[in-house]
């Protein structure tokens, strides 16, 4: 119900929906420890990237 209502208070659903989905981020950081992944170059590249985008998204 707190979606729809996310989307519907949203002035460009696209907002709401790029926030929702930064969960993939925490999701990479948790990785590190669970799988003992190792954070390349590229992956944080990504990471910080989408974080940036977003952040811009939402000011």
């Amino acid at each position: 119900m707190l979606n729809v209502k996310g989307i519907e208070l949203a002035p460009n659903p696209g907002y709401h929906e790029a926030i929702r989905n930064t969960n993939v981020l925490f999701i990479t950081f948790l990785a590190i420890p669970l799988f003992s992944a190792s954070m390349d170059k590229q992956k944080i590249l990504g990471v910080i990237s989408t974080a940036i985008g977003i952040f811009i998204l939402v000011i």
